[in-house]
């Protein structure tokens, strides 16, 4: 699994990655703001789908478009230049792991990202061209990170052998 502190200090509270068939894609979430949401990147090698981030289309518009990189064979594509920065230091770090990374990833502060989640939904149900799909994913989200809040990190990861599995709760 990648190191949590070279997470922690790319400034990520949520990393979620993926392996896919022909590639493998992740969704960052960072502190601070940027148009009234969290700094995003979404990564992507080989052929995986991207994710979207949270807001994209009304992040693009504000924008004027998102930031758009390649950082150790990952295609970035993040809310502001900052999340773009960051997600660098990510895809470097998960580039380091090779043939270590695992099919499906999480790293999280769920104290954080508790928070996080909960903003971005209330930022997107204040926006009308928001769709309430959306809206409902984010407060969901947020609700399923509740009774975690009193922990400072959540780290699971299951690997491409069936039933292999390795989770870290750190509470207190």
């Amino acid at each position: 699994m990648p190191e949590a502190g070279s997470l922690a200090q790319a400034g990520a509270i949520v990393v979620w990655v993926e392996q896919q068939a022909g590639g493998a894609r992740a969704l960052l979430l960072f502190a601070g703001s940027h148009h009234g949401l969290p700094g995003a990147a979404a990564l992507t090698r080989g052929q995986a789908e991207r994710f979207k981030l949270p807001g994209e289309k009304i992040l693009s518009f504000l924008a004027n478009g998102l930031e758009e990189t390649e950082e150790a064979g990952w295609r970035i594509v993040a809310s502001d230049p900052a999340a773009r920065d960051s997600a660098g230091q990510v895809a470097r770090a998960l580039t380091a792991l090779g043939k270590a990374l695992p099919r499906r990833y999480l790293w999280t502060d769920p104290e954080k990202a508790y928070h996080l989640t909960h903003a971005i939904a209330q930022t997107l149900e204040g926006i009308p061209l928001v769709r309430s799909k959306d809206v409902k994913e984010w407060k969901a989200r947020a609700t399923l990170l509740a009774p975690l809040e009193p922990c400072h990190r959540l780290e699971a990861a299951f690997g491409s052998e069936e039933g292999e599995a390795r989770a870290v709760l750190e509470c207190g």
